[in-house]
């Protein structure tokens, strides 16, 4: 017999994902967040890319600094957000973490004096989430952010799941401002 989808709230969504990412070891994080590396760095949006958006992870999500130092590494230029007034966002060029200042909430983003971009001059985004659907809906954090950057934005979209971030058994209802992505990379369990 089939299972019935069960629809939850995005909240009650989000809390469960966090719960996953708590009783996830360290060893099992690591080899699932390396497969993902090598799915994403042999991706053909990611090879051809000259530009990528990439945010600055923080304890509780997939790390990206692996994502930054291989895409310096062979040659891209990595931009990362900067959070404005109005659920708005901008990206500057990333020149180094002592280039970056911690916002109130914690988070790592370019100084006011840093070189920003313009939206179509990004070719690709690894766009942050905590849960996704097959065809590429996502829960974020619930700010907004990027369904708003992303309603007008042309390039590529990726975004990183590992096992307990992605299951069909669960739904939960789209709003109108939703923006899926064009490639979840789910990793091996």
């Amino acid at each position: 017999m089939e299972k019935v989808p069960t629809t939850l709230s995005k909240q009650a969504i989000r809390d469960q994902v966090f719960a996953y990412w708590q009783a996830l070891p360290q060893s099992d994080r690591i080899p699932m967040q390396a497969d993902l590396y090598a799915q994403l760095f042999n991706h053909p949006a990611f090879e051809s890319a000259r530009t990528i958006a990439v945010t600055m992870s923080h304890p509780g999500e997939i790390d990206t600094k692996p994502i930054i130092d291989y895409a310096i590494t062979v040659g891209k230029q990595v931009v990362v957000p900067k959070t404005l007034p109005k659920r708005q966002m901008t990206f500057g060029v990333f020149e180094g973490v002592d280039r970056l200042a911690r916002t109130k909430f914690g988070i790592l983003e370019p100084k006011d004096d840093a070189t920003f971009v313009d939206k179509k001059d990004i070719d690709l985004m690894i766009v942050p989430g905590l849960f996704f659907t097959k065809d590429g809906y996502r829960i974020g954090h619930g700010g907004g952010y990027y369904d708003i950057y992303l309603a007008d934005y042309k390039g590529q979209t990726i975004s990183l799941a590992l096992p307990g971030m992605m299951d069909e058994a669960i739904r939960f209802e789209r709003d109108d401002f939703d923006i899926p992505v064009n490639h979840v990379l789910l990793a091996e369990a």
